[in-house]
């Protein structure tokens, strides 16, 4: 029983530790995509789809997006 106590509490430290406090605030820049996947219809050989990912930035610096890969 007593090392039960012990796991349970070296787990909640370690929860506490993990994850910042909700009152810390979060700062530099933090990229927000609220469309992650574009499922397109059928697409003939040889034509081109293009489609446009809105990026939002809410964060607190400027956000850099040095590279982009399409997948």
């Amino acid at each position: 029983m007593k090392t039960l106590s012990i796991c349970t509490g070296f787990f909640l430290l370690l929860f506490f530790l993990a994850y910042p406090s909700a009152s810390q605030e979060i700062t530099g820049p933090r990229m927000v995509i609220e469309e992650k996947v574009f499922a397109h219809e059928d697409v003939e050989q040889g034509a081109t789809v293009e489609h446009i990912f809105k990026v939002r930035n809410p964060g607190t610096e400027t956000l850099e997006i040095k590279k982009v890969v399409p997948g």
